[in-house]
Parts: C-alpha cells; structure tokens; sequence
C-alpha cells in the first residue's frame, strides 16, 4: 500500500510541476 500511496504523490507532484512550468511559459508570453 505505500508503495500505492508514494506513485500517487509522485504522480500528482509531476502533474503540478508540469502544470506550472506550462502557466510559466504562458506568463512570459
């Protein structure tokens, strides 16, 4: 189950860091 739990999180930190590096790029626009 923690291993579950540790891909969740991971997935969802990589899915923040996308989404805001993408809102990053439409800013210096």
């Amino acid at each position: 189950m923690k291993n579950i739990a540790k891909s969740i999180v991971l997935a969802v930190a990589s899915f923040a860091i996308s989404t805001g590096s993408l809102s990053a790029m439409e800013i210096n626009k």
